[in-house]
């Protein structure tokens, strides 16, 4: 019951599995001929008769995984340097006898 001449709107409210959700809004015209005639054609066609239009979903990409440990390991393996670095420094003072 679509009327011909009208510009229709198709919105994709839910994605197949593994596919992003297509944003953009998919604008058609149906044609005096019962052709249908779509307005951006990156994202969608029209098909052969009025009732097929197909629409163009990107596979969603997995994302690589981030943040790993964190700086935490840096942070105890630096203390850990500081604190040798201090206990070599005193203990060679101390065999000089130097600050006794």
């Amino acid at each position: 019951n679509l009327k011909c001449g009208i510009r229709y709107r198709l919105t994709e409210i839910a994605a197949p599995e593994g596919f992003h959700k297509l944003e953009e809004y998919i604008y058609l015209t149906i044609n005096e001929d019962g052709s249908v005639s779509v307005e951006d054609e990156s994202y969608a066609g029209a098909g052969s008769t009025a009732y097929n239009i197909f629409v163009i979903n990107s596979e969603a990409v997995p994302l690589p995984e981030a943040g790993g440990t964190g700086n935490s390991m840096f942070y105890v393996a630096g203390l850990l340097l500081l604190m040798a670095a201090a206990y070599i420094h005193i203990r060679t003072r101390r065999k000089k006898g130097v600050g006794t």
